[in-house]
């Protein structure tokens, strides 16, 4: 296994997860891992739009935040993420898992070169403004989790 060649090595090694992969996978590769970056990307109920399964994702994240190796990340995706509404689902779960901090990501838009090119129009053209991110930066911080921004 690649990982733990790299821990061998005394070579840094951090899974970037959206979670979406049975719960075993984990347990493979935490021996020999430094941390986990988690992306939450919506409510359970909302990953079916995305192909994923909330239910195994979130029941992976309970489980992982019981170590002290994982970090969560929330890109706030325009038109999908970034209403109040679902930051307040996804902020009770992570207040549930005595999730005490978490990573608010502006989305980047990297692909709409890509989308251009292949002659496509890229739904996520707008940018989040800053004063909406800083909003729901202080959501999360009014609920005591602390929001890196």
């Amino acid at each position: 296994m690649l990982a733990k060649r790299c821990l061998q090595n005394d070579i840094t090694v951090i899974i970037d997860t959206a979670g979406n992969v049975p719960f075993s996978s984990f347990e493979k590769i935490l021996p020999f891992i430094h941390g986990i970056y988690f992306d939450i990307k919506t409510h359970k109920n909302g990953y079916t739009a995305l192909g994923g399964d909330g239910e195994l994702i979130y029941d992976n994240l309970k489980k992982l935040t019981a170590s002290n190796h994982i970090s969560i990340r929330i890109p706030i995706i325009p038109h999908f993420n970034d209403d109040i509404e679902t930051i307040m689902q996804i902020g009770s779960v992570l207040r549930a898992y005595s999730v005490k901090e978490i990573f608010l990501l502006p989305f980047h838009r990297l692909g709409a070169g890509k989308y251009k090119a292949l002659g496509q129009n890229y739904a996520f053209a707008k940018t989040i403004p800053k004063t909406d991110m800083m909003q729901i930066a202080t959501w999360f911080s009014q609920n005591q989790i602390k929001c890196v921004y």
